[in-house]
């Protein structure tokens, strides 16, 4: 099996790879830098936007899975324009020029809001908030557009928080851990009562490769169908850790 994995440098490109290595599959990764770590598999370096990035892929895949966009890593980051550019252009020009029968675009479960129920399901309307999650619910349109145009199957997984080793964007699990281990205060802002789902980078990688492998088109949530609150989270954090640290 052919498979190209755009933003493979990533939090869940790296892991994704490395789980990958368990199949018998060719990669052909794209990213921003080359790296040491993917030695043994084509590297295409470059930006998703730029035509130049494609003229060095020649291959047709059987697979597609989009992972690369832009994620604001705090909320100053949540720039409009850098959100279009990003996750809908590059995914726009990403379809166009490259030779699949199936793709699946990772997309986000922010797409909802915030929503007045606990559980939400794939048949919710979505009312995205921020930049971020509205390109993204234009990005996963404009799939459907050019997958339909093109013959292209097309599998939309709506990822909750994703956490675990190695992520870089300083959100709440990766803070609140590291202040536990210092000792230090865990700062929440707001009364901490709002409801998240949080889903381990192992899990995950699972559900992802299952997909591969199995592929079934369609719009899905990937989730760990667990919800905690933000205080909660943080009283957990201490609890594991056995820290002094206050909220």
């Amino acid at each position: 099996m052919k498979i190209l994995i755009t933003g493979a440098s990533g939090f869940i490109g790296k892991s994704l790879v490395a789980q990958l290595l368990n199949y018998d599959v060719t990669l052909t990764l794209v990213l921003r830098n080359k790296s040491k770590k993917f030695f043994d598999f084509q590297q295409v370096v470059g930006d998703l936007n730029s035509k130049l990035t494609y003229e060095k892929i020649k291959d047709s895949f059987d697979v597609v899975v989009h992972i690369a966009g832009y994620v604001p890593k705090k909320r100053s980051d949540d720039l409009a324009e850098k959100c279009i550019e990003g996750n809908i252009k590059a995914t726009e020009t990403l379809i166009k020029n490259i030779k699949t029968k199936k793709l699946i675009f990772i997309s986000t479960c922010e797409v909802y809001g915030s929503q007045t129920n606990q559980i939400v399901s794939e048949s919710d309307t979505p009312k995205p908030i921020s930049n971020y999650a509205k390109s993204k619910l234009a990005a996963e349109k404009r799939c459907k557009e050019l997958c339909k145009k093109y013959g292209i199957q097309l599998n939309i997984l709506r990822l909750t928080t994703i956490y675990g080793p190695e992520d870089k964007i300083k959100r709440a699990i990766p803070n609140f851990v590291s202040a536990a281990k210092k000792n230090e205060t865990i700062k929440i802002y707001g009364d901490g009562s709002d409801i998240r789902d949080y889903l381990f980078i192992n899990d995950a990688i699972e559900l992802l490769t299952s997909v591969i492998i199995n592929f079934k088109p369609g719009v899905y949530n990937v989730s760990s169908g667990k919800g905690i609150s933000i205080q909660g989270l943080a009283r957990t954090v201490i609890d594991i850790s056995k820290s002094n640290s206050k909220i």
